[in-house]
């Protein structure tokens, strides 16, 4: 029994790391889809476009998407962390005390909230800090054209 458990818990962690990894895929794989659809609704794929314009569209768009998934992960991290937790429990108490007659404290509303955080955050803040990379070489690119 004591053989088996090492590699059961290797298995565990290869499984937690493959669906780690799909998370980032799939995160990863959406911003660039909006960063290509961007790109060709804004003409980037075209000829007419002189290379200059090309540039900074594919800069615009590489920040813009990167900018605002960085701001939604930090808001996430920011819930996920509690920073909204009293807000929920006023509007929970509000409600349950006028309707249901029912009365939690916050250690208990705190409690019960915690226990079903997942840490989402870094799904997605690192592919954002990533693009915005990629914007910030292409802004150096557009800036040597």
């Amino acid at each position: 029994m004591s053989d088996k458990t090492p590699d059961i818990i290797k298995e565990d962690r290869r499984r937690e790391r493959r669906k780690s990894f799909l998370r980032y895929v799939i995160v990863t794989g959406i911003l660039l889809a909006i960063i290509f659809l961007w790109v060709y609704l804004g003409g980037g794929f075209s000829d007419g476009k002189r290379k200059l314009e090309r540039m900074k569209l594919w800069s615009d768009a590489f920040f813009v998407v990167g900018g605002f998934t960085f701001c939604l992960g930090m808001l996430l991290w920011a819930s996920g962390e509690g920073s909204f937790d009293m807000i929920g429990y006023a509007i929970s108490t509000f409600f349950g005390t006028k309707y249901a007659g029912k009365h939690e404290t916050y250690l208990e509303y705190k409690e019960r909230k915690h226990g079903r955080r997942t840490d989402v955050c870094r799904y997605v803040i690192i592919p954002a800090i990533l693009l915005v990379a990629v914007a910030a070489a292409f802004a150096v690119a557009f800036e040597h054209v």
